[in-house]
């Protein structure tokens, strides 16, 4: 076998790595190509809707990146007038006794729109707030009579008292003239008293004489004085019936205060005691009556809705309650739209 020269080295040894050992050629021309070569062929079609998704996909794509959009967000309001709403309420729970307003009517500042009675029977017996209703005008039924019979009383002691006046001053006059009379007699007896001291003097009449004239003057004289101190006593009567017939007004009108002090007293617990058991609900403003939400023998209470006025002059204005993470992203000029409930 013969040995290869020093230095020479295999064609195997040489090869590079990653060559294949056979020529491309000649593994193409080994090869069995029954149906001939095979091309792939792709329609103009498919790539110009290649071409379009991609753009597409492009254009999407930098939308989303750069370009500004707007969120939208559903939240819900309430139309108000501009210059507000003027809801009505019960005071009370009760039942609505009668309706005085339709919707859609223009109604003016304290015009009675609704009755509602507090007052509940139970088994047919009147309730507890009407028994003391009737009580309470009971007891001014009787104030009443009572003032009444007071006038009279006082009206009837005003006219005895002026009768008493009368007659005391017809006494006065007939006890005037008496003493008027007493001192006539008076005088006579003083003067016969100095006659008979001058005829006792000129020894005409005894002393005897002189004495029973003194006595007689004496008389006269104690007869003036029971007469002058009764007219003195009249006279404070009369005085005293005067002073009463002067006061007896005041008297009479204190009297009449106190009862009428005591009537309004109970008219007012009346007031208020119907005003517990039906009270009137009325407008606090001139405008247009709407959302009327009560009807004669619904059951009424303070937390219920009776109905809204709208006040005159007023725009109606959409108020949108729009939740906090809405609230960042409004701004003046949005474009709103808004949608109405049917009921």
């Amino acid at each position: 076998m013969p040995k290869d020269p020093p230095g020479a080295l295999d064609s195997a040894d040489t090869q590079a790595p990653g060559t294949p050992i056979f020529r491309s050629e000649a593994i193409r021309e080994q090869e069995t190509r029954p149906f001939g070569q095979v091309l792939i062929v792709r329609p103009v079609a498919l790539n110009l809707m290649v071409w379009m998704i991609g753009c597409i996909a492009a254009v999407v794509m930098l939308f989303l990146m750069f370009a500004p959009y707007s969120k939208r967000t559903t939240i819900r309001g309430a139309l108000a007038p501009s210059n507000g709403l003027v809801r009505l309420y019960s005071q009370q729970a009760g039942i609505v006794e009668s309706k005085h307003v339709v919707e859609g009517q223009l109604v003016r500042r304290a015009d009675l729109l609704f009755v509602i009675s507090s007052d509940r029977r139970q088994g047919g017996a009147d309730s507890l707030r009407s028994e003391s209703s009737r009580n309470v005008q009971r007891r001014k039924d009787s104030l009443l009579a009572e003032l009444e019979q007071t006038r009279l009383v006082q009206a009837e002691a005003a006219r005895a008292i002026e009768g008493k006046i009368a007659l005391l001053v017809l006494e006065r006059e007939q006890l005037f003239r008496q003493i008027e009379g007493q001192r006539a007699r008076t005088q006579l007896a003083r003067a016969a008293v100095q006659r008979h001291e001058g005829l006792l003097s000129q020894k005409d009449i005894s002393a005897e004489g002189l004495e029973q004239t003194a006595l007689d003057l004496l008389g006269q004289q104690n007869a003036l004085g029971t007469l002058e101190r009764a007219m003195l006593a009249l006279d404070r009567e009369l005085l005293t019936q005067r002073s009463d017939l002067a006061i007896l007004p005041q008297r009479h009108r204190n009297q009449l205060a106190q009862l009428e002090r005591s009537i309004d007293s109970v008219s007012q617990e009346h007031t208020e005691s119907e005003a517990r058991r039906s009270f009137e609900v009325r407008a606090t403003a001139s405008g247009t009556v709407t959302a009327v939400n009560a009807s004669v023998g619904q059951y009424a209470e303070p937390a219920r809705l009776l109905a809204a006025i709208v006040p005159v002059g007023g725009m109606l204005q959409a108020e949108l309650y729009a939740p906090g993470m809405a609230v960042a992203f409004i701004k003046p000029g949005n474009r709103v739209r808004l949608r109405y409930d049917a009921f």
